[in-house]
């Protein structure tokens, strides 16, 4: 016979029932924290002390004694600046120029010729020379040509009519032809016959304007000959007169040459002594400036004293306040964190209290052919018992507050699997998907009556999937297993 078969699956259900005072306590706990959470006050008023009488007074003075600085202060930059740029007044001579002496202007009467003009030959003038029989002669004279040109196109009708054309395009060449030469020799006639007229119009308009150039002419002549011994008698008698002019201006230049030699040296005095008048006033108003703005900084200086002073013993005040706000602000949260102490009492009393376990197994019991991994994660909910032996109220304190409410909490996100807290340990196959090994234990300060669960150590599950395990309480901590990546072992 063979050996007998192996169950190709199995069941094991760990049930972890907990004392009934556990869990009135935890209620209790719940409680608690509830009311503490209720009755948590923050500290409403304000915890910094604001400036005191004597600080703000201290600030006024500050600001006075600029007040009281400035205008005394712009007076001084004021003065000072007009001191800076003073100008000392300038020294100059005056200048001494005599009068200008001219001679006379000795000029003879102007002679002028009148004036020639020639005849203007234009149409006005030419028109009085014109034959006034012009007009008809041109006329008769178009007019009997004008006649010849009728009777050759009647002769040229009467031959188209002769000959069957009458109408025609030839008796229409005919005529237009007729009527321009009539045209043309009419206005070569008018221009001849007007033309012979223009010239001896214009001759004799010229012969007229000659004459009466010629007549001009002699008339300068005499009146220039006249003008000539007039000016000579005229220039005589300015001569003379300009003689006794001249004289006259050089002794008036003389006398005030004189009189303005002795002015300027007066003037050239008055203005070296207000120079120096004025350089004087400019030395004092400079050290008027610097003693005026000596004063303000000096009466600057008092007022800020006197603030300093005032500030010191504001902000020996306002730091006696600021202890006293500062005691206020600690006793008010000394409340608040003995009501968060008596409820880290109870939680670390009741988490550090051991207490047995019920655990009821069902099923085929585990051999070396089953899944081990349902053992593990049964194993893993087992291990809320050892709170108290591995220390993890503390070490719990850094994942979300889970430190308060036990390790149940964290047992739902991890599994505790480190090997440091497993003992009567022993290999007892692996894992086909993972590889790794898994042993049969149990967990430290568990009753030997306990059966052993089955799973893989958090160390070796480190080592190939370092991004599973999480490391409780720093460096050294108690290692733990994500329950996820158990689950889908088991799966």
């Amino acid at each position: 016979m063979g050996k007998p078969r192996q169950p190709s699956t199995q069941t094991v259900i760990n049930e972890t029932r907990l004392p009934a005072w556990v869990e009135q306590a935890g209620q209790e706990n719940m409680a608690f924290a509830t009311n503490v959470a209720n009755n948590l006050k923050p500290y409403e008023l304000p915890n910094v002390v604001g400036f005191n009488r004597d600080q703000q007074a201290a600030f006024d003075m500050a600001r006075q004694g600029y007040a009281q600085a400035e205008p005394g202060l712009n007076a001084a930059q004021a003065t000072l600046a007009q001191a800076a740029g003073y100008n000392p007044v300038s020294v100059t001579p005056q200048q001494i120029s005599g009068t200008n002496v001219g001679t006379m202007q000795i000029t003879g009467s102007n002679i002028g010729a009148t004036d020639v003009n020639a005849g203007q030959f234009s149409a006005e003038a030419l028109a009085k020379y014109m034959n006034p029989y012009t007009d008809q002669v041109v006329s008769n004279a178009l007019s009997d040509l004008d006649r010849s040109r009728v009777a050759a196109l009647t002769q040229t009708g009467d031959q188209a009519a002769a000959a069957g054309a009458f109408g025609g395009s030839r008796q229409g060449i005919m005529e237009a032809v007729t009527n321009a030469e009539s045209a043309r020799a009419a206005g070569i006639l008018s221009a001849q016959l007007r033309s012979n007229a223009f010239d001896k119009a214009a001759g004799l308009l010229g012969t007229d304007q000659n004459r009466a150039l010629q007549a001009d002419l002699a008339n300068q002549g005499a009146q220039l000959q006249a003008a000539l011994a007039n000016q000579a008698t005229g220039l005589d008698v300015s001569k003379s007169n300009a003689a006794q002019f001249l004289q006259a201006q050089l002794a008036n230049q003389a006398n005030a040459f004189d009189v303005a030699r002795t002015n300027q040296a007066a003037d050239l005095t008055a203005q070296q002594s207000n120079q120096q008048a004025g350089l004087a006033g400019n030395t004092q108003r400079l050290a008027a400036g610097t003693q005026q703005a000596a004063l303000a900084q000096q009466n600057m200086q008092s007022w800020l004293q006197q603030a300093a002073v005032n500030q010191g013993i504001g902000d020996a005040q306002q730091a006696q306040a600021q202890q006293e706000e500062n005691l206020r602000a600690a006793r008010a949260n000394t409340g608040n964190d003995h009501l968060t102490n008596q409820l880290n009492v109870r939680l670390a009393a009741l988490s550090a209290t051991p207490y047995g376990k019920t655990t009821t197994t069902t099923g085929p019991a585990t051999t070396q052919g089953s899944n081990p991994l349902l053992g593990a994660l049964g194993g893993a909910a087992t291990g809320a018992s050892i709170a108290s032996t591995l220390g993890l109220t503390s070490a719990l304190g850094g994942y979300g507050g889970l430190a308060g409410a036990g390790l149940g909490g964290l047992l739902g996100l991890l599994a505790l699997s480190d090997e440091r807290e497993k003992t009567d340990m022993r290999k007892v196959g692996k894992d086909p998907d993972t590889g790794l090994d898994l042993y049969a234990f149990r967990f430290k300060g568990d009753p030997k009556t306990y059966p052993k669960v089955v799973g893989p150590l958090a160390q070796d599950i480190e080592k190939k999937f370092p991004d599973q395990v999480e490391r409780l309480g720093g460096k050294k901590g108690v290692l733990a297993v994500q329950r996820n990546f158990l689950n889908k072992m088991a799966a």
